[in-house]
Order: structure tokens, then C-alpha cells, then sequence
């Protein structure tokens, strides 16, 4: 194959391409990226470095001279041309044409030569996503296992109190308290099937919007409100000591050996759900970010269809 093309990403200065009707505008500072028109788009900087990739190099599969008409190879509508501007002010183009139906290449056009085409694979189109939001970094969800987990409550939208589920760590129960603070024993296999659920599949499907302003289109206008209490064993350390309480300190973790637990700080995750989306899946914010995102109803739909009595341990 021959090379016909090689971009430095470090002397990029823009990179433009068409994501389905759209074109974007990626413009680049140093090591970090930015959206032309937002700046406060979360550009997801691995992802173009990725995609630039496919130009470093670009090699030609055949390269096809001396051509009179470029509507032959698709060139009237391509399928998508980029843009990439150095430092130096200096414009590369790469019009991607039609595919060949026979070898699945695609044909290409380099700086408008009208007179040379090239076949190339169809990994730099196909490295292109048409969802503006696969170039984003968005914000991240706590990894949690079952066993992090050591409270969680659900309010509906009027801030009502649907339930309360509580650990009690030393003897690893749980119990259940409703909106007037009367606790009873929980149903342990339900609430850690319930528990298990969220946490595995605790992740994002979809991010929708960046700087949201108007929460009414996701229901999350009047969301009901998700609390989960946690402890990450990943965040987990001893507290600190002076050199003075150093020996004595070792002393006490040689008989009395803490748990991870016991060392962990407690934290909050609060996730605002919303209503759900074609696929069954719930819009949510996340505490007091702008984001929106889905998250399955596998995740969901047992703590929220849960109530206090659903909990206990019947009678």
C-alpha cells in the first residue's frame, strides 16, 4: 500500500467532518480539544485522537490516474470530506466518495485533484459516529459491588418519603423504615437482589445533553430522587498518624485489624430519574450536574417500584 497522506495530530490546529446532517468543528489547544460554537462541550479528547489515527498514515489500496469524471466515483455526493488545518494555516482535504460494491473500498479525493482517486479501506469513514455526543466525556458513575452499598431511599416528586432501606453493618442487616421513621426487618434476599441489580448494570447507556436548561422533555422536571449511601473499598486508607502515634497505632491494627469498611468514608450518590425513553430506559441526572443520560430499567425499575412494605419481612 502506498502512504498518501500523514497527519501530526500535534501541529492540528482544527479538524472539520461531516456527523450526519451536521459538520463539527473541533478546534485544538495544546493537549485538550474544544467544540467550535460551545465551549462548553466535554470534548472527549482520546476520541479524536483516535480518529485521526486513521490518517497517520492514510494508504492507498489502487491509485487511479488521469480520471475525467469524478460523478463516477461518487464525488457529486460524497460521503463525507475532512478538514484538518496545522498550525501554520495550512488546509488538508479528504473527500470520501462512494464505496466499490465489489471490494467494500472507498474512493478518495485528496485537496480537490479531481485527476487522481484512490481506494482506501473503509476505516476512516466508519471510524466517524453521527451521534454528536460520541465525541463527549462525560461525567462517571461510582463502581460499586453489592456489598459498598449501605443505605438507599426513594422520594417522589412531591419530596414524599416512599422508603428507607439501612444497613446495619456489624451484623451485615438490613431494615426498612417508612415515611413516618417505623422501621422493620427487611426481606434480606429481596433488597440484596434489588441492591445486586442496580449495581451491575450501575453504568450510562446515553448521554443527551451537556448544559441542559430545561429538564420538562425527560420528565425530570418532577423526578422522583434515588439516595444511595456507599462505601468504595477502591477509596479506602487508614487515617493518618503522627510519627509519635505510629507504634501504637500498629500495635492496635496488629490485635484489632480494621476492616476495609471501617476505614471507607461514607459517600452519596443521588440520582434524579425522570421518565423513560423508546427503549424502556430512565433519563437521570446525576446530583446537581447539567448532564442528562439513560440508564437501564434493569438497573432501576426494582428500587423504584419498591415501596416500604414491599421491603419488610411479611408476617
Amino acid at each position: 500500500y502506498d502512504t498518501i497522506l500523514e497527519v501530526d495530530e500535534q501541529t492540528v490546529s482544527s479538524l472539520s467532518f461531516q456527523a450526519g446532517d451536521d459538520t463539527l468543528t473541533f478546534l485544538r489547544d495544546g493537549a485538550s480539544w474544544s467544540l467550535q460554537g460551545d465551549d462548553t462541550f466535554p470534548v472527549d479528547s482520546a476520541v479524536l485522537s483516535d480518529l485521526l489515527s486513521y490518517l497517520s498514515p492514510l494508504r492507498a489500496v489502487r491509485t487511479l490516474e488521469d480520471i475525467t469524471d469524478t460523478s463516477d466515483y461518487g464525488f457529486a455526493d460524497p460521503q463525507n470530506e475532512f478538514s484538518i488545518v496545522d498550525e501554520e494555516g495550512r488546509k488538508t482535504t479528504v473527500t470520501i466518495g462512494a464505496t466499490n460494491d465489489s471490494t467494500g473500498d472507498d474512493y478518495l479525493m485528496l485537496n480537490g485533484d479531481e485527476a487522481t482517486i484512490y481506494t482506501v479501506s473503509d476505516s476512516l469513514r466508519s471510524a466517524v459516529s453521527d451521534d454528536l455526543y460520541d465525541y463527549a466525556k462525560s461525567e462517571e458513575l461510582p463502581s460499586l459491588l453489592t456489598g459498598d452499598v449501605t443505605g438507599i431511599s426513594l422520594t417522589d416528586s412531591s419530596g414524599t418519603l416512599l422508603y428507607r432501606l439501612i444497613l446495619d453493618e456489624a451484623s451485615d442487616s438490613w431494615s426498612v423504615a417508612d415515611e413516618m421513621g417505623t422501621a422493620e426487618k427487611g426481606n434480606q434476599e429481596a433488597i440484596q437482589e434489588a441492591i445486586s441489580s442496580f449495581t451491575s448494570s450501575l453504568y450510562y447507556m446515553d448521554f443527551l445533553e451537556h448544559n441542559c436548561t430545561d429538564w420538562t422533555p425527560y420528565g425530570l422536571d418532577e423526578s422522583q430522587t434515588l439516595t444511595v449511601t456507599f462505601r468504595s473499598s477502591s477509596a479506602s486508607s487508614a487515617p493518618a498518624v503522627s510519627s509519635d502515634e505510629e507504634d501504637s497505632a500498629q500495635d492496635e491494627t496488629e490485635t484489632e485489624p480494621a476492616t476495609e469498611k471501617s476505614r471507607d468514608e461514607e459517600l452519596t450518590l443521588t440520582l434524579f430519574i425522570g421518565d423513560t425513553d423508546d427503549s424502556g430506559n430512565y433519563y437521570v441526572r446525576q446530583g446537581d450536574s447539567a448532564q442528562v443520560h439513560t440508564i437501564s430499567s434493569y438497573a432501576l425499575e426494582e428500587l423504584l417500584s419498591g415501596r416500604s412494605q414491599d421491603w419488610a419481612v411479611s408476617e
